[in-house]
């Protein structure tokens, strides 16, 4: 086994002293580049052309990396402590770990000797070659406790899979469907969710004990939980202690162990359960949620004593009976911390005074129901609540509200009831540091702001609601830090001159207007962007951090003169025209936001305008100026984009960088709208077999964008009107909705070719639409495929590293041809470490080749 793992340092093999071993890759380099790869296309290379980029810039930048002044984190911080960070980087799965061993020495070492770091396995629902790679990386978390969550359907469903050997050491244990099977199914299947539930149950029947599992969960995304799946031949569960969306029901209690359990969740009526309760002595959260009568269980109190309960701590109750909770907060000094409750104003009533038994309450939640109906004289009586620090008070949303033939939603009932509401707390939560208001129907806007004078603690006010109009009048609230806001109206009516955060999430109907912000402090803005341009300079002269919600109207253009600016982001699911608006400005006009370091673009936006400001912004080397150095993007880009786009992110001048014209939109037009254009194979035997076969042009958008090979098909095409289509002239009139209106001149003045290139860039985005529009006559392709994901994005900076996830072409070359530590003959202390490694080698000579790096996982600093 030694003898298959390289002698040889990456020293000597960046001089050359010993070469590339794989001679296929060596021979696919100038002499076999296909003939249908030419100009613009020429970005597009076959997948085992972009693996030679790929381990060329693998190994240049490691090289650099050996040489570089960059401190190791690792020789400078506490190994406990860089530890804590690396649990941060990896997540939930071991396999991250991976592409960390290859950074250096010390860290192959310390990893491999951090059995704790090898204890979370993931078993997706892929093939086979994660249950392989399981195999392998077990035996480094020695006899340490494990969590594991497995995808459904996955390879590990079946109960030979290695991972279930080691059903004695696992401690955690999550069920979860794909994220192929949440977008194909609605989250109120009931059908699928009971089918996931069975699928569940029925696989754990083939043990009969899970000796070590302290928690068991169902994470699903389903709108509802099953009653119950728990039967008589559930497995012995000696440790559980905790049963996470997995409804229990009055008959179910008697096939857990309970001895142990400190969270569970029931469906049955609350009055059926205190029986069943009582015997669970350990239990501190209980989530009762919409349950049914159960006519064949019946129970009753009188025969329980208030001190037979758990000392519960939390309780969150959100079925059709809340009056059953009378018994639960009649125990005299009890140990509740934290109450969730739905109810309606009635129920409210009754149920107030008895928080006079809850002395240690300190997180309330009340969730109304709706609409409101008018109760006379409606009075609130709460006790006083010394120790409550978050209130949560809230409106079931029901759409459409339904109310009486006549009268407005708010009025009356609701406005007198919700004052009630408001003079209670007044007096009984004047210790509230975090606030939470979300009211459907119309806000006591008087009332509101005498609560908010009162409680002169809170530091977190979140609002939901329209305020009623009132009289004006302006009220300082000075201890509120973090403020988020459905509208603008309170802007108007209250000062926060100490709030450091803000949200205002839309623009109010009946406002025109963005009141003056009195906060020197703000520091981080999310404005709706139509408020955009009410935002003046001198209103936030100390903003850091600014999110456009909702992006649109010019909002890219309002940030010019933000100089304290750091970050902004544009937050919407695809934001590409403002990304292209900014990186335009910032092209054009480089002193724009002189301390903006990092850009948050949930877009790709075109590569010619982002390249090129990062040229013109990161080389100003002016005093004063900040060079971007990170970006926010749905996913990795092509290595030959990725590769220069680091480099002008760490402030290097790249040594390769394509020219402009295969930066811009025109580059992908022969991948993009020539279905001839050829595809990819999709393992390395048909790639051996037939390096460019003739296959139909696949690919996403956003892979074809990002200058990736993708595999996705078409989502529709008819080759026949394609051939009706293929003769016609492009109908350049068309209307694009995202018009870009072209911009002038520069500052300082652009190079001639480039200003003229620029000034035409609103032209050559109309043509790209107008050939888009006659593509979308015959063919539609797939928006984006796996590889992007707009709500989770990844980081790219000048020091990302390089190897990301495992499942790629990047990683791949790095096993196999840049050496692990090198070790002599292996001792039995090794020996795992030199499987490892074994494995890793064999699993890239079976695992199918990608059309590109997809680029997926996390990025870091590398020394």
């Amino acid at each position: 086994m030694a003898e298959q793992i390289p002698k040889t340092s990456l020293t000597e093999r960046r001089n050359g002293e010993n070469a590339l071993t794989l001679n296929e890759i060596k021979n696919l380099r100038s002499d076999n580049t296909p003939s249908h790869i030419h100009g613009p296309e020429a970005t597009f290379v076959h997948p085992q052309m972009e693996a030679v980029k790929i381990n060329d810039h693998i190994v240049e930048r490691n090289a650099q990396a050996q040489t570089s002044k960059r401190t190791d984190p690792l020789q400078v911080l506490p190994t406990e402590l860089w530890l804590h960070i690396m649990v941060d980087v990896i997540g939930p799965d071991s396999v991250n770990v991976l592409p960390l061993l290859l950074v250096s020495r010390h860290w192959w070492n310390v990893l491999l000797g951090t059995s704790s770091l090898w204890t979370n396995f993931y078993i997706r629902d892929i093939p086979s070659e994660d249950g392989d790679l399981t195999v392998e990386l077990l035996p480094l978390s020695k006899d340490l406790p494990l969590s594991v969550t497995v995808e459904i359907p996955s390879a590990a469903m079946n109960r030979t899979h290695r991972i279930w050997e080691e059903i004695d050491r696992i401690r955690d244990l999550t069920f979860k469907r794909s994220p192929q099977r949440i977008r194909s199914q609605s989250p109120v299947d009931v059908g699928a969710m009971e089918r996931f539930y069975d699928s569940v149950f029925l696989h754990l029947c083939y043990f009969k004990t899970l000796p070590s599992i302290e928690t068991l969960t169902m994470d699903h995304a389903f709108d509802y939980y099953s009653l119950s799946m728990v039967e008589p031949r559930f497995p012995a569960t000696p440790k559980l202690k905790a049963i996470h969306f997995w409804c229990l029901t009055t008959g179910s209690f008697s096939n857990i162990s309970t001895e142990n359990l400190e969270f569970l969740s029931a469906s049955s009526p609350l009055e059926t359960l205190y029986a069943c309760l009582t015997p669970v002595k350990r239990l501190k959260r209980i989530v009762l949620t919409q349950a049914g009568q159960e006519a064949s269980y019946v129970s009753s109190t009188s025969n329980i004593k208030s001190e037979e309960l758990p000392l519960l701590e939390a309780v969150e109750f959100y079925q059709n009976s809340p009056l059953s909770m009378r018994f639960l907060l009649s125990v005299p000094d009890s140990h509740l911390r934290e109450v969730h409750i739905k109810l309606d104003w009635g129920e409210l009533q009754t149920l107030a005074p008895l928080f006079s038994n809850l002395p240690q309450l300190d997180h309330l939640h009340l969730i109304f129901k709706i609409p409101t109906s008018e109760m006379a004289n409606y009075e609130l009586p709460l006790p006083p609540l010394p120790r409550l620090r978050t209130l949560e008070l809230e409106q079931q949303a029901i759409v459409p509200i339904v109310v009486e033939p006549g009268q407005k939603a708010g009025s009356a009932p609701a406005q007198a009831i919700f004052s009630s509401l408001f003079d209670a707390c007044r007096t009984s939560a004047t210790s509230v540091q975090n606030f939470l208001l979300v009211l459907h129907e119309s806000i006591p806007t008087a009332g509101l702001l005498q609560l908010l004078e009162q409680m002169n603690r809170i530091v977190v006010l979140e609002l939901k609601g329209t305020f009623a109009p009132v009289a004006k009048r302006v009220v300082v609230l000075p201890s509120i830090e973090d403020l988020s806001l459905s509208n603008q109206g309170l802007l108007a009516l209250a000062e926060f001159p100490n709030v450091m955060q803000l949200v205002v999430a839309t623009k109010g109907e009946a406002m025109d207007i963005l009141p003056p912000l009195k906060a020197p402090r703000l520091r981080k803005l999310s404005l709706h962007s139509k408020l955009a341009p009410m935002l003046r300079q001198d209103m936030v002269p100390d903003l850091q951090n600014l999110t456009w919600i909702d992006p649109g109207g010019g909002c890219a253009s309002v940030v010019r003169h933000l100089h304290s600016l750091t970050t902004l982001k544009f937050d919407h699911s695809s934001p590409r025209k403002e990304c292209n608006d900014l990186c335009e400005l910032i092209l054009r006009y480089p002193y724009s936001c002189r301390s903006l370091k990092a850009l948050e673009m949930r877009a790709y936006p075109e590569w010619d305008i982002l390249f090129h400001m990062l040229l013109r912004r990161n080389f100003l080397g002016e005093q004063g100026i900040a060079p971007i150095a990170t970006l926010k993007l749905p996913g990795y880009p092509g290595i030959s984009l990725l590769e220069p786009l680091t480099e002008l992110l760490d402030g290097i001048y790249p040594k390769h960088i394509p020219p402009i014209a295969d930066l811009s939109l025109n580059a992908v037009d022969g991948p993009y709208f020539d279905v001839d254009v050829y595809g990819t194979p999709h393992s390395l035997e048909e790639t051996v077999a037939d390096p460019f076969p003739d296959l139909t042009s696949l690919g996403c958008e956003d892979c074809i964008d990002c200058r990736m090979n993708c595999d996705q098909p078409y989502e529709r095409h008819d080759r026949s009107l394609y051939e009706m289509e293929k003769a016609k002239e492009i109908d350049m009139n068309v209307q694009d909705p995202t018009e870009v209106p072209p911009l002038e001149g520069s500052d300082p003045p652009l190079p001639a070719e480039l200003q003229t290139w620029f000034d035409g860039w609103s032209i050559r985005r109309r043509s790209w639409y107008a050939k888009w529009q006659k593509f979308d006559f015959h063919s539609r392709r797939k928006g984006s495929c796996e590889r992007h994901d707009y709500n989770e994005l990844v980081i790219v900076t000048g020091s990302m590293l390089q190897g990301i996830p495992y499942e790629s072409n990047e990683i791949s070359l790095l096993h196999h041809q840049l050496e692990p530590p090198s070790m002599e003959q292996p001792s039995r202390d090794n020996r795992v470490e030199v499987d490892l490694v074994n494995s890793m080698r064999a699993l890239v000579e079976t695992e199918q080749i990608k059309g590109a790096v997809q680029l997926e996982g996390k990025s870091g600093s590398v020394s």
